[in-house]
């Protein structure tokens, strides 16, 4: 106990008693507080004293054995109460009587500050600094009618130590609202019977304890107050309706709940005088048993609500409250920013269309969106349950969660309000639907726009999608996807994505596609469809549709069908105009191929010298046979090498042959061209140069080869035309996927003559070794050679036994070349005894003889494409 005295006593000197100009007062023995035989000021028992008693500049210690009563209204600097071993400060039953304390209460073991009488009394304790009861008992609490009201009313202030508490209520009223009370106790909280009054200054719970407080009345955070959660669990109003916030709300770490599990108003903020009604949520958990909305009776007062992390449960309630359930009055002042964390929507409100869920500052407020996530409906949401959120035009709202039931914009037929999200994903049991909760198809033109994605994905739909007559919008600068388990139909369809958007699903487009800015990346599974009465633009080198796309087609009348297409980096979009027989459903499926049309096996016609050795367009048609003729217009750019547009040509493969379709090209470099007319729909096309003409179409290599010579590989290749080559890089891989560049040959820009290249490598390794060459136009696009390949040394060759009785001999053969080996055995004249063929790589060969050798010294000569080794051996009888 001495070292525990010791503890107490230096904590009491440091910051109990720092006014020097009070007097230390010890108890003498038990007695009243106001009677001076009770005290002394020279140590615990001491007969020593002035004629005083304590007062408010005094600093008293109570020892053990003491029993010390308040039997006026008294006051002092600081108390101790006991030595470690007993010792009591109790209220009189006599009268009500306060104690005001303006520093420091400590409660030392065994020690006891309380009220134990039965007289209906209500005495007062105010403290100005931090209460200790270090394994004492604090009791404030003596029966329903006998207590002690604590107010804490000083500077900075804590409450430590588990030992026994009882507390009938306690008052917030720091000096000022900066202020903090910082509870550290895990018994404190737990033993307040009664209420907690929140009226100025921030209150901490920063302790791990459960606390259920003010369970049956309605709190109110003052404006001058902040209730702070940084650990631990509490519950405001566990049988009551309403937390009204005037003041702060911050939860950075524990969990808060409010308002009775039947459900309730909720959280209303409430402007009173000038601060700003605050919350704020970094990580911890609040979940309230109705809404987090504004007061009814001052609808036009602001609200700033900040969300950083942790996780936020609305209506969570059997019964839902009939307020929004979260928003933020549409004020000047008013603030929502989210950067991380989920709000959970778990059931709408209970007033029908009439109220909406979710409303944001977004007109007159302030909307600062980052991340963060809003999620409508839970597993254990009531199906048939629709959600409503009010749309603004500029405001961004966060990723969006349709986890069960229907969301929708608000209700009323005049809003027709575009929105953006973050990002929306539809679960399986969930429905988002452009059309308001009411007023019919007036709002169902709205648009949709998504800017950013939970990973990427801006749209992840695995339920249903309804988009009605408006238009989805994505818009980012970092790569966007569309995912989920449902393919999904869009009314209009407009990227404008610097960073492109990738289809992780097919997808359907009604009305419009707009290509504004961005490629959309597609795959024949993957694929973008335009339905019958689907229409897009053109598209332009900055947006268009990387990969295939398909066109729903009914029509008799001669109609034009555009595929704004490209592969690869390069855009190259095509136009059929096509006239059928009847109206009946058939599809076009297009794309363009970045490989040499050339290489296809089709023959040359006498009228077209060559086709593209860059790329073909590939066209799929399917449904009925009413097909009657087309016409194409293909789009070519500086890499397709046409340098004589008179005489380009559109070429189609049919069966075995390029059919020449005619059409003059409109420019040099870059431009179109536009088929005649054609009766037989094959899918191929590509551009040709005519009998006589001059177009390169483009770099054309018309061989790479790459062989072992001494001391390294020898790499050659030769061009039949070139335009606009700048020059080839050599890459070199030892894998043959992962390849880095070795050296540089200059291209000759433009030309109609073969040209003749080589390049040598001094490199050797026992691996195989991959060679590639990167052809750069002068405006940086490429493309690649085939990958040639180079056998590697054998380099480490063993035969075993040296000395053999003829029987067994053995090569351990380590390579990594590839191709065939021979083996021979001969004798020291050179007579031959054996010549075999084994596979070039590791292994253990077992050398057999034609014949059996005699006595004597053998060799065993290893011939591989690049070298031949002889190992000796003999033979011992």
């Amino acid at each position: 106990m001495k070292t525990n005295k010791s503890l107490i006593l230096i904590f009491f000197l440091l910051y109990v008693m720092p006014n020097a100009m009070g007097v230390t007062y010890y108890s003498r023995a038990s007695g009243n507080w106001n009677a001076n035989a009770s005290w002394s000021t020279v140590t615990y028992g001491n007969v020593t004293n002035t004629g005083t008693f304590p007062t408010a500049a005094d600093s008293v210690f109570v020892g053990d054995n003491h029993t010390m009563t308040i039997n006026v209204n008294s006051a002092c600097l600081a108390l101790s109460v006991g030595q470690g071993a007993s010792g009591i400060v109790v209220y009189t039953s006599a009268a009500a009587r306060t104690l005001t304390i303006t520093g420091n209460l400590i409660v030392n073991p065994g020690g006891k500050f309380w009220y134990n009488g039965n007289s209906n009394r209500s005495h007062t304790l105010t403290l100005g600094g931090n209460l200790s009861n270090i394994a004492g008992t604090f009791d404030l609490n003596s029966d329903i009618n006998d207590r002690v009201l604590f107010t804490i009313n000083g500077g900075n202030s804590s409450i430590i130590g588990d030992g026994f508490y009882e507390i009938y209520n306690l008052t917030l009223n720091l000096l000022a609202s900066t202020n903090t009370l910082n509870i550290i106790s895990t018994q404190f909280e737990p033993a307040i019977v009664n209420n907690v009054t929140f009226t100025q200054g921030r209150y901490i719970h920063n302790n791990s304890s459960s606390f259920n407080c003010n369970s049956t009345i309605n709190t109110t955070i003052t404006q001058n107050a902040t209730l702070e959660i940084p650990q631990g669990s509490m519950w405001l109003g566990s049988a009551a309706t309403t937390l009204f916030l005037q003041g702060s709300l911050i939860i950075d770490g524990g969990s808060l709940t409010v308002a009775r599990s039947s459900g309730g108003s909720g959280i209303r903020t409430d402007q009173n005088g000038a601060p700003i009604p605050y919350f704020e949520i970094s990580s911890g958990s609040l979940t309230i048993n109705g809404g987090f909305t504004n007061r009814n009776v001052a609808a036009g007062e602001a609200f700033q609500f900040i969300m950083k992390g942790g996780t936020i449960n609305l209506e969570t309630g059997t019964t839902a409250s009939n307020n929004e359930g979260l928003k933020i009055t549409d004020i000047a002042g008013s603030i929502f920013e989210m950067d991380g964390g989920t709000i959970i929507f778990n059931q709408p409100n209970n007033s029908g269309s009439g109220v909406t869920d979710l409303k944001l500052c977004g007109s007159l407020g302030n909307v600062y969106t980052t991340g963060g996530t809003m999620q409508f409906g839970t597993a254990t949401t009531a199906s048939g349950l629709t959600f409503s959120f009010k749309p603004f035009t500029t405001a961004l709202y966060p990723n969006m969660i349709v986890n069960n039931g229907t969301l929708r914009p608000e209700s009323g037929s005049s809003n027709t309000a575009h929105y953006q999200f973050l990002s929306l994903q539809i679960d399986p049991s969930g429905t988002f639907d452009n059309r308001s909760n009411s007023g019919g198809a007036n709002g169902d033109s709205k648009n949709l726009t998504l800017k950013g994605g939970l990973v990427n994905s801006a749209l992840n739909n695995n339920g249903t999608f309804t988009q009605r007559l408006g238009t989805v919008i994505f818009a980012d600068d970092t790569l966007q996807t569309i995912d989920g388990s449902s393919a999904t139909t869009f009314y209009n369809f407009e990227i404008n994505n610097t960073a492109n958007l990738t289809l992780n699903v097919p997808l359907s487009i009604t009305n419009v596609l707009t290509l504004t800015n961005g490629i959309i990346n597609t795959t024949s599974t993957n694929l973008l469809t335009l339905t019958s009465a689907g229409t897009a633009g053109i598209g332009s080198a900055s947006s268009y549709i990387s990969g295939p796309m398909k066109k729903d087609f009914a029509s008799s009348l001669l109609t034009t069908l555009t595929f704004p297409i490209g592969a690869n980096g390069f855009y190259r979009p095509a136009q059929i105009t096509v006239k059928h027989s009847s109206a009946g459903a058939t599809s076009y499926w297009g794309q363009v191929v970045t490989s040499p049309a050339a290489a296809l096996p089709y023959s040359l016609p006498a009228t077209l010298s060559k086709v593209s050795t860059r790329r073909y367009w590939q066209f799929v048609r399917t449904g009925v046979s009413n097909f009657t003729n087309a016409t194409i217009k293909l789009y070519y750019g500086i890499d397709d090498g046409v340098t004589d547009f008179n005489s380009l040509r559109v070429g189609q493969g049919i069966v075995a042959t390029w059919a020449d379709h005619g059409g003059v090209g409109s420019a040099n470099y870059s431009g179109n061209i536009t088929s005649a007319s054609f009766t037989t729909f094959s899918g191929i096309f590509t551009l040709a140069n005519t009998t006589g003409g001059s177009n390169a179409l483009p770099v054309e290599l018309i061989n790479f080869s790459a062989e072992k010579c001494t001391n390294g590989s020898c790499l050659d290749w030769t061009t039949a035309t070139e335009i606009n080559n700048d020059y080839f890089e050599i890459q070199r891989s030892l894998d043959g996927i992962t390849f880095s560049k070795i050296g540089m040959v200059g291209g000759n820009g433009n030309s109609s003559t073969e040209n003749n290249y080589s390049f040598r490598d001094n490199f050797s390794s026992n691996q195989n070794i991959y060679y590639r060459l990167k052809q750069v136009d002068y405006d940086g696009k490429y493309t690649y050679s085939n990958i040639r390949e180079v056998n590697g040394d054998l380099t480490e060759l063993k035969l075993f036994p040296t000395i053999s009785n003829g029987e067994n001999v053995f090569l351990d053969m380590t390579s990594s070349g590839r191709g065939q080996v021979k083996v021979k055995l001969i004798n020291k004249f050179g007579q031959s005894y054996s010549s075999q063929l084994y596979q070039n790589e590791s292994a253990i060969l077992k050398i057999e003889a034609t014949e059996t050798l005699s006595e004597g010294e053998y060799f065993a000569i290893i011939e591989s494409n690049f070298s031949t080794k002889a190992l000796p051996f003999f033979i011992i009888k």
